[in-house]
């Protein structure tokens, strides 16, 4: 390969990591008379010029006379490039496009172009005439910018694969990850126990899009970091530091460098736009760009459209609508950019939360969002939580309230307990400093109180939540509304039952159930029943069952799925009480299902301990002990990670004394390291695989094609599918991870005996027949 004046970059050896299709997809296209011009494209940093120089070399004995590399990084003009061109070609710099195709005309020679960006729009029209005239010539060429001449074929580059996937044995490492080991100075190497580090260096590369630049930077500064360091500073969107390789350009230093590079690209609407975009946490649409960027459909659509042209936004997914994203180090530059303008960053803030707040106005008017909420709310939690904090930040206590309650079960499942209670605290303080309360506003107070109250007692903080809840009790008495008092009571009952104070709790919890219902508050009373099973059954009292079945049936009614899934746990733990375990088991994996959509991380631990207790018990076998001890201790990673208190169930402490029996202190030490950072839709996908029943062979065959076996979530699922959807289109419909899908999809294809998609879709098309 011949090569101009600039050396191909350092780490360009040939190591694919993950890119060998794309490799061998690129050959394939060169070898392509037809194809001329092929462009290389996507996001800074995502390895455009490895790939085409390794291709380039895999490419170089179909081409007589070689491979002639140019890299035209410095060229800021189109006569710097042109001039570094023709020397490469053997040409004088200077000469004009003619001079150069008719030195060159009789060759077969391979052109690599790399590095286009800042002169891709000037010299595409000397290739094509160049290519036009040499019919022996061809042009690879890398840009994050296509060239947009008709004889270019695009080639699309994407991020790293980040995802884990399962085998038969050990799980397979991620593309992304190998190439952070791969990284990693020789001399660190031994500090890096895969087996227990692969969930902490999955997140890392996760939360860096397995963008190859990004990780490599990382990777680099692991040494004078511990993994747990980088990983922290990542989540805390701190720049993956910089590169100290001698042999590396400026421009590949880091990844502020590489986008600051192709910066001066941008006219001054797109710059605007695009720094306004950045304030989007999650994937958007059309209809986000335009209103949050402040332009007119037209307008939006075209520079839009430049964006994706220029590998700064791209296409999330493909259908009906498109969903646009940035990845996480392009949308850090630019709002770096924007908080620079403390005028504009404070006016695209606001635009921004009201646009997402209006999400919510489809609200049912009772303050809380439950698993119901619809998907376009729940994919933009974190851009709805960024909107609540403009809002506080506005001075605006009566939207603070409505948007906290009315989004209450995404703050759940994200677990910001402090931070949710802590806004509506605000928003009682403002209200009440007003004076004299309104009724809509005395309303709005009483329900912040409540609320507020409610996630104290998640987080741990049962004095907190007593606090509130008495401050509350004294408003409503001033205001006699008895019904919210009532309610009141029954949660002060609850927190009676939880420091052990039983008869006093029942009192309590009896007087809300009996109020409640009298005044027709269908929730307060089944909340209150609740808490009155519990009670009865910590007291020893008959009839505590089935005080929880009437509580769970009335739960369930209301669509209350969280507190079924907590009743379900309670019900679980009444079983194996009374010696079924079968039954226990059977329930705790329902409320585990529940809980693992709708739950908050306490919620999830609680049911991963009560599941693995109830397996442990009713499944015999050593085969299974380790995947229970996984549950276990991802029950605890969760309460550790999120400062929840630790299980103090007896139960769990003896199932976890014979596991350590059994499988050894080193053993679940490793697995303990293991899942550290192990995500929730893992945890819950783990757990179902524990046991793999097999049914005796009649059971099977009435299970094959009978689609009744499945679960109302698994049913939804199966239909979908039977629709034509993908996993994508049905975890974005569902307001699921694409994970969670997959998981429920195997379960039906398991419960259905189906061995492909095409067979689940035709047992519920039978069924919808029928």
């Amino acid at each position: 390969m011949t090569e101009s004046r600039e050396r191909a970059p350092a780490g360009s050896e040939n190591r694919t990591f993950g890119r060998e299709a794309e490799l061998a997809a690129v050959v394939d296209l060169l070898a392509d008379p037809t194809v001329r011009l092929l462009t290389v494209t996507g996001p800074a940093g995502v390895g455009k010029s490895r790939l085409a120089r390794e291709a380039a070399i895999l490419a170089a004995p179909a081409f007589r006379d070689g491979v002639v590399c140019v890299g035209l990084s410095e060229a800021g003009t189109l006569r710097e490039a042109w001039q570094r061109i023709a020397s490469a070609l053997g040409v004088d710099g200077d000469a004009a496009t003619g001079d150069v195709a008719a030195a060159i005309a009789d060759q077969e020679t391979l052109l690599l172009l790399d590095d286009c960006d800042l002169v891709a729009a000037q010299l595409s029209r000397r290739l094509a005439a160049l290519i036009t005239e040499c019919h022996g010539l061809y042009v690879l060429a890398t840009s994050r910018t296509s060239m947009d001449v008709y004889a270019e074929r695009l080639f699309l580059l994407r991020p790293l694969p980040v995802q884990v996937a399962e085998g038969s044995g050990r799980p397979l490492v991620p593309d992304a990850v190998r190439l952070f080991l791969d990284r990693v100075r020789g001399h660190y190497r031994d500090h890096i126990d895969l087996d227990a580090d692969l969930s902490v260096l999955t997140e890392i590369c996760g939360l860096l899009d397995g963008l190859p630049l990004a990780v490599e930077l990382a990777a680099r500064s692991f040494g004078t970091l511990t993994l747990h360091d980088v990983l922290r500073g990542v989540r805390q969107g701190v720049p993956p530091g910089s590169n100290r390789l001698l042999d590396v350009s400026t421009r590949q230093r880091s990844m502020q460098a590489a986008l600051a590079w192709s910066d001066c690209t941008l006219s001054d609407a797109e710059r605007e736009l695009i720094q306004r975009l950045s304030l989007c946490e999650g994937p958007f649409t059309l209809e986000v760009a335009q209103y949050v960027g402040g332009m007119s459909r037209a307008r939006i659509m075209r520079h839009l459209e430049e964006l994706i042209h220029k590998s700064l936004i791209l296409i999330e997914q493909e259908g009906t609508e498109h969903t646009f994203r940035m990845l996480s180090a392009t949308r850090a530059f630019h709002l770096r950019q924007l908080a620079s303008d403390p005028e504009r960053l404070a006016e695209a803030r606001e635009r921004h939360a009201r646009y997402f707040l209006s999400l919510l106005a489809g609200d049912n008017g009772t303050g809380r969002a439950s698993e119901g909420l619809p998907a376009t709310v729940r994919q933009h939690s974190r851009d709805l939580r960024d909107a609540v904090r403009t809002l506080r930040a506005l001075g605006e206590p009566v939207q603070v309230v409505e948007a906290v309650l009315a989004s209450e079960a995404l703050w759940v499942v994200d677990h910001d307990p402090a931070e949710m209670s802590d806004h509506l605290e605000w928003a009682a303080d403002c209200l009440q400093a007003d004076g004299a309360v309104p009724e809509a506003g005395r309303r709005l107070l009483d329900r912040a109180l409540e609320a507020a109250g409610l996630r104290m007692v998640d987080s741990g903080r049962p004095d907190r939540a007593r606090a509130l809840w008495r401050k509350a009790m004294a408003l409503r008495q001033e205001h006699d509304d008895r019904s919210s008092r009532a309610r009141i009571v029954g949660h002060l009952g609850d927190l009676d039952r939880r420091e052990g104070r039983s008869e006093e709790a029942k009192a309590k919890v009896t007087f809300a159930a009996q109020q409640c219902a009298a005044l027709g508050d269908a929730r307060g009373a089944a909340l209150a029943r609740k808490y009155l099973a519990l009670v009865e059954h910590e007291l020893g009292r008959p009839g505590a069952s089935s005080t929880l079945r009437d509580a769970i049936s009335a739960l369930r009614s209301l669509g209350e799925q969280r507190q079924v899934g907590l009743a379900l746990i309670a019900s679980a733990r009444f079983l194996s009480a009374a010696g079924k375990p079968d039954e226990a088991r059977a329930e705790a994996r329902s409320a585990l299902e529940v809980l693992g959509t709708v739950g908050g991380p306490g919620d999830l631990a609680e049911a991963l301990e009560v599941y693995g207790c109830a397996l442990f018990t009713s499944v015999h076998g050593a085969r299974h002990h380790e995947r229970i001890a996984r549950m276990l201790l991802t029950s605890r990673v969760l309460r550790e990670r999120h400062g929840l208190l630790p299980c103090e169930t007896g139960a769990a402490r003896d199932v976890e004394r014979s596991l350590r029996a059994t499988l050894g202190d080193e053993a679940l030490g490793v697995l303990g390291r293991r899942l550290h950072s192990v995500s929730r839709e893992s945890a819950v996908a783990d757990a179902f695989l524990t046991v793999e029943e097999q049914p005796d062979e009649p059971v099977r065959q009435k299970a094959q094609g009978n689609a009744t076996c499945l679960t109302p979530r698994q049913t939804e699922i199966a239909l979908m599918v039977a629709e034509g959807m993908t996993n994508r289109q049905i975890a974005r419909k569902l307001g699921l991870s694409e994970w969670t899908v997959v998981n429920h999809l195997r379960q039906v294809m398991q419960k259905l005996q189906a061995p492909s998609r095409v067979h689940v879709a035709r047992v519920m098309q039978q069924r919808e027949a029928s």
